[in-house]
């Protein structure tokens, strides 16, 4: 039987801290998949790690951000890092709703959020 070679797909999950508890929940689910990577600082930087170079290496390494848009993400200076940073290196950005939030109250980051297609989480 032919083995199939299927590439592991690196996921990077952008979130403000206090969405959290939801976004756990999100990991959870993703690294279930066979051949999918997924990136959440909470359980891949460690103490004594520089934060900022982590963060910009495994976006580097992503073949997508999803970035888990909510109130707090869309004040959230690292966040806005985060995707800013993944828009300089061409690299897909999924926004993930996990608050209903009007394009106007989207700010700096709606300029790269309103061009993808997203997907809402809330109710």
């Amino acid at each position: 039987m032919e083995q199939e070679n299927c590439a592991r797909i690196k996921i990077f999950l952008s979130y403000q801290w206090n969405s959290q508890k939801n976004v756990k929940k999100i990991y959870s689910e993703l690294v279930n998949f066979e051949n999918v990577d997924v990136f959440m600082d909470i359980y891949k930087i460690k103490a004594g790690m520089n934060l900022y170079s982590c963060l910009a290496s495994n976006i580097q390494q992503a073949d997508v951000l999803l970035a888990c848009v909510s109130r707090d993400y869309v004040k959230s200076k690292n966040c806005e890092r985060e995707i800013i940073y993944a828009d300089a290196f061409n690299k897909p950005i999924i926004p993930l709703y996990i608050e209903k939030i009007p394009i106007p109250e989207l700010g700096s980051i709606g300029f790269v959020l309103v061009r993808e297609r997203f997907c809402s989480f809330y109710r």
